[in-house]
């Protein structure tokens, strides 16, 4: 949580982020920390958050989407994708 609370803090949740299926439960979260950070930081990163019961129960990070789908299972490309601009806040709900 003290990362999360850093990056917030940094800025970083104000740029484009992406969202695809992480498998069940699971949702992968790209993000792209050079468009804050400057050149110093990668140009993309991912996160797999697993849910249960409606709650976020681990995160884990990846060099890349490719890297964050291949552990997920699905590393099949897809042209689903969803940018969302984070002004708002983002609420992820999942079904039980």
């Amino acid at each position: 949580m003290r990362t999360l609370r850093e990056r917030y803090e940094q800025g970083f949740p104000k740029r484009r982020l992406g969202f695809k299926d992480g498998g069940e439960d699971a949702i992968i979260v790209v993000s792209h920390p050079s468009e804050i950070g400057g050149s110093e930081w990668p140009e993309e990163t991912a996160t797999i958050m697993r849910f249960r019961d409606g709650k976020v129960v681990s995160m884990r990070d990846y060099r890349t989407e490719a890297d964050a789908l291949k552990a997920s299972g699905d590393d099949k490309p897809t042209r689903r994708r969803a940018v969302l601009p984070t002004r708002a806040p983002i609420v992820v709900r999942t079904s039980s």
